[in-house]
């Protein structure tokens, strides 16, 4: 599974820089940015985004605000909080707020293969979910035509 799109928003030009060297690394070369939630929010929307890396302290609109509006737009959007700050209660709030991980910074490369992987075997899984959903249809559908009475045409001559 190849990502298609990958969303970095951190007010931090490096960090945004490493996140995305890091990403690139991987194969995925279609990275964008957001210096601002804001910015993070309206890319998002606008974009189909496979995973988002959102900074807590942004301006205009701080992580945890922008990861509600992101999973109020879409609530299977996997998004990873990145943070300096790594206490309980931030760990906890956006957890709560609908994010798939939390990572700390400073974060390595390791860090970023294992969110990746993670969001990989979701996605794997979801999609055989999906796949599975579609055959049980296609079995009923099947089903429902070969219950279906058919006419002889015999049936049809006498009838006429």
């Amino acid at each position: 599974m190849i990502l298609e799109k990958v969303l970095i928003a951190d007010d931090t030009p490096l960090v945004r820089q490493m996140l995305g060297s890091y990403v690139k690394a991987l194969g995925y070369t279609d990275v964008l940015t957001a210096s601002d939630g804001k910015a993070a929010v309206t890319l998002y929307k606008s974009r189909d985004i496979d995973i988002t890396f959102l900074d807590i302290d942004m301006p205009k609109l701080n992580g945890i605000e922008a990861l509600k509006q992101i999973k109020e737009h879409n609530k299977g959007a996997y998004v990873v909080i990145v943070s300096g700050e790594s206490t309980l209660e931030n760990i906890e709030l956006s957890i709560a707020s609908g994010a798939n991980g939390f990572i700390t910074k400073p974060f390595n490369s390791q860090k970023i293969i294992e969110v990746i992987k993670n969001y990989e075997k979701q996605n794997t899984k979801t999609q055989h979910k999906q796949q599975a959903r579609q055959a049980v249809f296609s079995e009923k559908v099947d089903l429902r035509a070969a219950q279906k009475p058919k006419v002889s045409k015999e049936k049809v001559k006498n009838n006429v």
